[in-house]
């Protein structure tokens, strides 16, 4: 994913916890459909009723080509379950909108689907995926140094201090330790995307960890740190029940 998304809310107060497990779960919607190209979530309070808790509504707005797709989901007095119930019902209009998509390119009764190797890719395709992976880990070493120099902690801020000094490779291990919230989601996706460097450096980048065939470069370019081809990752979601999972 080398596009930021768009987090607000509404009537409540910024949450760290909830936005980091809105990105989570944004990263894990590029697995279903490769081409998102925005994504805009509300997490709004809405007005209390006659005996009712808090309510939540949150709002997912993705755009992919041809197409807007929109989800609401509120009457949830849980946060977290609203997002849930909100993106799982964003996943499964994107499965849908794939497969209308993939319906639609046809060669008489045979689908046609292109899968580059990393040998077939090109110069520039190559430049731009490792470019986006950088780029990527730039930006989330800029946000967990100001997290942590935010902190109260003597030894967070000492951390944030040291960041400058440590080679890239090697600071997702050494931030594992840091107990925070705030950057636990990047710290994950720092670790992904050390592991996408060393298997460009090692020749492995592009080939699927489980049946060993091509990733295709449209599912990474929208997510580089992909170890799994679509059909693998789809596999796995649902022998895990959709629990996220350490590693792609």
């Amino acid at each position: 994913m080398y596009w930021q998304p768009h987090i607000s809310f509404r009537d409540m107060r910024r949450s760290i916890a909830l936005e980091a497990l809105v990105r989570e779960r944004i990263e894990r919607l590029n697995l279903y459909h490769a081409r998102i190209s925005r994504c805009r979530v509300v997490i709004a309070r809405v007005q209390k009723r006659q005996r009712q808790g808090q309510l939540f509504n949150v709002h997912v707005d993705c755009t992919v080509p041809g197409s807007e797709l929109t989800v609401d989901r509120d009457a949830a007095e849980d946060a977290h379950v609203a997002i849930r119930d909100a993106f799982d019902a964003m996943r499964r209009r994107l499965e849908d909108h794939a497969r209308r998509q993939r319906g639609e390119v046809k060669h008489g009764h045979e689908r046609i689907t292109e899968v580059l190797t990393m040998d077939d890719w090109t110069t520039q395709q190559r430049v731009q995926l490792k470019a986006t992976l950088d780029n990527r880990y730039g930006e989330l070493l800029a946000t967990v140094r100001e997290e942590l120099r935010s902190s109260d902690e003597p030894e967070w801020l000492a951390l944030a201090d040291r960041m400058t000094e440590i080679g890239t490779e090697s600071l997702a291990d050494l931030l594992a330790d840091v107990r925070a919230t705030s950057v636990d989601s990047h710290v994950r996706e720092m670790r992904a995307i050390e592991a996408a460097r060393l298997r460009m450096r090692q020749g492995r980048f592009g080939a699927c960890v489980d049946c060993g065939d091509a990733i295709a470069f449209e599912r990474l370019r929208a997510l580089p740190t992909a170890e799994r081809c679509i059909t693998c990752q789809q596999q796995r979601d649902q022998a895990y029940g959709g629990v996220a999972l350490p590693t792609l």
